[in-house]
Formats: structure tokens, sequence, C-alpha cells
């Protein structure tokens, strides 16, 4: 969105949005088609970069499905029956993590799209963008009812609140109290009521 869109009505405004959608789904559209044998352009490069992870590391088999993965130290367990790592990463994105690659490797597998979700193939890519958007006509070939031209459209009614606004907002009262040690001169303070009690019991307030 250019800047000058900031400075148009809002008929405008939204007329210069719907361009800008509607050049980004063609666009997208037409590298859908493309897409015909792998997965989307960024999701292959997912892959290509979690397969160079994988090159340090040790598979160890448990079962058919259950592998142990050990990684600069940390061991790792993948399970391909339910697609799942416990890194998270294999679940949370449905794409094969590095650990689930080396196992895949450890088994001779070559083809990893079965193991991505469909939402990254082809069919879900072309179904994304397969609606098209109409163009609307010249704003000038509109045909408006009068009862909506006579139509006045007011911002709605606020109350400001008399009180002078927060510029922090209202901590919650499930919320930890988080202790700070403040140094005041020599003297070490734990702050945990935002206030400082020193010797002298003098108070110093500290605004949160």
């Amino acid at each position: 969105m250019t800047d000058d869109a900031r400075i148009l009505t809002i008929i405008d405004f939204l007329e210069e949005a719907r361009l800008l959608f509607d050049s980004w789904n063609c666009k997208n559209r037409e590298i859908a088609s493309y897409t015909k044998n792998t997965l989307g352009r960024r999701f292959e490069e997912i892959l290509i970069v979690n397969a160079s992870k994988s090159s340090k590391m040790k598979v160890v088999p448990s079962s058919e499905y259950n592998f142990s993965v050990y990684e600069a130290g940390r061991r790792y367990i993948v399970c391909l029956e339910w697609k799942t790592c416990t890194c998270g990463r294999f679940k949370h994105n449905e794409i094969p993590c590095a650990h689930t690659i080396v196992v895949l490797k450890h088994k001779n597998v070559t083809d990893l799209h079965p193991y991505c979700s469909d939402y990254y193939k082809p069919d879900a890519l072309e179904k994304t963008y397969e609606v098209t958007m109409v163009p609307m006509p010249d704003k000038e070939d509109w045909i408006v009812t009068d009862y909506v031209l006579q139509e006045i459209v007011l911002p709605p009614m606020y109350r400001r609140l008399a009180r002078r606004p927060r510029k922090r907002r209202k901590k919650n009262a499930d919320e930890k109290i988080t202790v700070k040690k403040i140094l005041v001169g020599n003297m070490e303070k734990k702050d945990i009521t935002g206030e400082i009690l020193l010797s002298s019991r003098k108070r110093i307030k500290i605004m949160f």
C-alpha cells in the first residue's frame, strides 16, 4: 500500500486496496499453475535447509516408527506414524524437520512430500487462488438509490473518561510479581510493591 492511499477517501482507499489484492491474487494464481509435481517454492526451500542441518545427526531406531536422533549432545524422539518430533517443529509446521529428514534418510526414503501437509501441495495452492476478484465498475456508472444517498453516517458517540489515561496496562491479579534488585547509593534493596524502603524510613516511589 502506497503512502498516497492514506490521504484518499474511504471509497477510493478501498478501491486501491482491491486493486492491490487483485494483483496479488492474479500473480499467486499464475505461480500456482506452474507448480505441479513439487511443493510451493517456499516449502521446498524449507526442506532443503532442514536437509542440510541433518547431515551431522545420529539415528538409533527403536521400532518401525520410533527413532532416537542425537544432535549436539541432545536426544530427540521422532515418530513417523504420528508425524511428531520432540523438537515440536514437525507437528507444528506439518513439514519434516531436520530430525525427521535424517530418519527418512536412514530408511532410504527419498520422497519427503507424503510427510508434508496437504496445504503445501499444488492442489491446495491452486484452490487458494482459484476465485477471481471481479473488478468494480467506475464510480460514475454506479446505480445508487436515493435513500442511500440521503443517509448521513456519523461517527459513534464517544465520551472520554475524566481521569488521565493510563500510560501502562493494568496488571491482572493472577500475574506474578517480579522481584527487581535496585541499587540505591551503596544499599541494594528488593523492589516488590513499587516502593523501596530505606533504613531512614524514607520511601522513594517507583513509577512502573
